[in-house]
């Protein structure tokens, strides 16, 4: 795979970054002067060499992480807190936001409520940033309070966090892939009705007729709004190689790129003929019962009637939906459930995505920056610790198969379900001896299916045009998902009707914005 780079962006050469100074193999932040607010916070803590002593005050840390969690989080979260008094003097309170409050953690701190540090992905790292919700970080800092940690993260994964020549947050340390959407399928009904394999569209198409013909207690795709994107990423983005602005759709509707072109050149794909011929089968695939008339209104979680039986597909990025056919198969061997990546057969390009998807952020509102940054060093470079948040307790939620192997422990569904993703850590990573080779299979190849495409790091600046883009947002709320789901037969004329809306809003001023600024990001953005 292509090696990414950054580049002497203006704002990293004022950090004296790679070109300016550093050496090309260091992962050390740029550095600057501290600023005052760092100082003083530096001043607070021990030297980057000290012992940490038992007579050192214990600090208790406030978290917060968007998910509804599970039985056993709070033993988990009292054993890792159990490791991390007596090691580093600091434990945790973990609170979390469920997943349906999608605004909670914002709300959170817009309320100036105390906080230490919380999660945040690649889409809304800038605008935090922009809101003053995070704390900077400076290469000093860093350097003095996790300087473990810091040695394994890449250059260009600091480049990706530094917005305005300041650092904000964490960014992850493991290569990640672009969450473009694989498909659970019951095997069993595939072979009842002597459906191939599914690796194209019209194969897909064929097994949903299948079900919808003859499978009366089975809906073939249990839709809801949350999901109504994911069939478009099967049937048209993964087919034409597409993808949408700066990884969050909701800046510019309809606005993208196809994913080989580094150009920076938008188009709107909502206009395009392959995007018309798209809602035109969506709302043929309705008719044909393929999903209920009622799925705008419908709030059941796809996998759950996949689960269930009630429904004969899901779709998700691929990990997840690996881990719906192992429990498919664990309870349901009959079913005979079954992996693809895509419905094409995997023939389409991924990215690299952005190593922000699963950043750590401390609260602006810390008094303790300084415990926050060493907790996380502690989390993610001590084995014992890393497998207790990242995994659960051993012989519980997962079983110890020697170096580098775990196996589903007896209550393995009873921990997790929160923002514990910036965890991830490829040198502590344990690879489960029953992961599904299908999905072992579709991630060895992403290696050699990748694109790097520059134009896929860019963090847009929401801030000058925060108006339109609520307005448009207010659009897309009121017609897109029933359109994406077929429930317009007159999709042409409720098309023509949300894009004048889209305008009406403002959208040429955010299509110019945001041009823009990719023009800075990509003069000063390179690709090797």
């Amino acid at each position: 795979m292509k090696r990414i780079l950054s580049a002497l962006l203006a704002v990293l050469c004022t950090l004296a970054l790679t070109a300016c100074g550093t050496t090309p193999s260091s992962s050390a932040p740029p550095k600057e002067e501290s600023s005052p607010e760092s100082k003083a916070q530096s001043s607070q803590a021990s030297e980057p060499g000290e012992e940490q002593g038992s007579d050192r005050e214990t600090v208790d840390l406030v978290f917060y992480w968007q998910g509804d969690g599970k039985p056993d989080n709070q033993r988990v979260w009292d054993k890792l807190n159990e490791l991390t008094s007596a090691a580093i003097q600091t434990t945790a309170t973990h609170n979390l936001v469920s997943w349906s409050n999608t605004n909670g953690i914002d709300l959170i701190i817009a309320s100036g409520e105390y906080h230490d540090a919380t999660y945040v992905s690649a889409g809304g790292y800038p605008k935090r940033v922009q809101q003053g919700a995070f704390a900077e970080l400076t290469p000093e800092f860093i350097e003095e309070h996790m300087p473990d940690l810091n040695a394994k993260i890449p250059a260009l994964a600091w480049a990706q966090a530094t917005v305005d020549g300041k650092i904000y947050g964490v960014p992850n340390v493991s290569e990640e892939w672009s969450y473009y959407r694989a498909i659970a399928v019951r095997g069993d009904l595939r072979k009842k009705y002597n459906i191939p394999e599914i690796t194209s569209v019209d194969i897909l198409e064929q097994y949903l007729q299948a079900v919808a013909d003859n499978e009366p207690s089975i809906i073939p795709w249990d839709a809801n709004p949350s999901y109504a994107s994911y069939m478009r990423q099967i049937v048209m983005d993964q087919e034409q190689d597409l993808m949408y602005c700066s990884q969050n759709a909701s800046m510019i509707p309809g606005y993208g790129y196809h994913t080989k072109d580094d150009s920076g050149e938008l188009f709107n794909i909502y206009q395009t003929q392959e995007f018309k011929d798209y809602l035109a089968k969506m709302v043929d695939w309705r008719k044909r019962g393929f999903w209920s008339a009622n799925a705008l209104n419908n709030d059941k979680r796809q996998q759950d009637s996949f689960l269930n039986g009630t429904s004969a597909i899901a779709m998700e990025n691929n990990g997840t939906v690996a881990s719906f056919v192992q429990q498919a198969n664990t309870s349901h061997p009959e079913w005979e459930a079954e992996f693809y990546d895509g419905a094409n057969n995997g023939d389409f390009t991924v990215l690299q995505t952005s190593y922000l998807n699963n950043t750590f952020a401390v609260s602006s509102v810390s008094q303790h920056a300084d415990r926050a940054l060493e907790w996380l060093q502690y989390v993610k470079c001590n084995q014992e610790a890393f497998d207790l948040f990242r995994n659960g307790i051993e012989g519980e939620h997962w079983i110890d198969e020697g170096e580098g192997l775990m196996s589903v422990g007896p209550k393995n569904g009873d921990y997790g379900d929160y923002t514990n993703w910036w965890s991830s850590q490829v040198d502590m990573h344990r690879t489960s001896v029953d992961e599904l080779p299908e999905y072992t299979a579709c991630v060895d190849s992403y290696r050699d299916r990748t694109f790097v495409n520059k134009v896929y790091y860019f963090l847009f600046n929401q801030e000058p045009v925060a108006a339109e883009i609520a307005a448009m947002t207010n659009v897309t709320e009121e017609y897109l998902n029933g359109l994406l789901l077929g429930m317009y037969d007159d999709w042409e004329s409720t098309l023509n009707t949300m894009e004048a809306a889209y305008d009406a809003a403002g959208r040429q001023k955010v299509v110019d914005e945001y041009t823009k600024q990719l023009q800075e990001h990509m003069k000063n953005f390179s690709v090797e």
